[in-house]
């Protein structure tokens, strides 16, 4: 149940699978977007409904809800919320106004921003995202934390604001490293 081949977005799309969508991987939406167990494609701009996982090869904008796995290729412009039960992965640059949730990852592997709450179980890992807001995990990295970051082991370059956790590392503050609280300004 492959659909056309053309590059004009769709407004409406629902994936069952890869060999079952009603729109092809490489063509965009732009609208409202329905995964059942996997969803892929190229770029979504709007709402992301997924059960399972959903793919966007190349650029999101939008608000997103996955039960398994968020995907973004190229670039993720988040406004409101990006939840998912296990993990949002942003293969590269990501910019959340809101909240990104996820049950056990997020991960923003370049440069970004997270204006609002970065929240998981596990991990908030974002070596090169500026945080403005609250980072909240057991682990959390950011290149820069404007605001609070919470969890067992913080990183961050940059701090103007609080870490509170086991371990503490501020690269750019006095001590490198502090346990239970950390205050930086830039």
């Amino acid at each position: 149940m492959q659909a056309r081949a053309s590059d004009t977005p769709m407004p409406v799309v629902f994936n069952f699978s890869p060999s079952a969508q009603t729109s092809g991987p490489d063509q965009s939406v732009v609208g409202f977007r329905a995964n059942v167990f996997y969803g892929e494609n190229k770029s979504v701009y709007g709402a992301d409904l997924s059960i399972g996982v959903a793919n966007t090869k190349e650029t999101f904008a939008g608000a997103s809800l996955a039960g398994l796995v968020n995907i973004t290729g190229k670039q993720a412009y988040v406004a409101g919320l990006q939840l998912a039960g296990l993990a949002n992965v942003n293969r590269s640059k990501a910019n959340v106004f809101g909240f990104q949730v996820a049950g056990l990852l997020n991960s923003i592997n370049d440069e970004g921003s997270v204006y609002g709450v970065q929240l998981a179980a596990l991990a908030n890992y974002a070596p090169k995202t500026n945080i403005h807001g609250l980072q909240l995990g057991l682990f959390n990295k950011a290149q820069t934390v404007v605001g609070l970051q919470i969890g067992l082991l913080n990183f961050t370059d940059n701090l103007h604001g609080i870490q509170i956790g086991v371990l503490n590392f501020y690269n750019r503050g006095l001590l490198g490293v502090t346990p239970i609280l950390n205050i930086g300004f830039l």
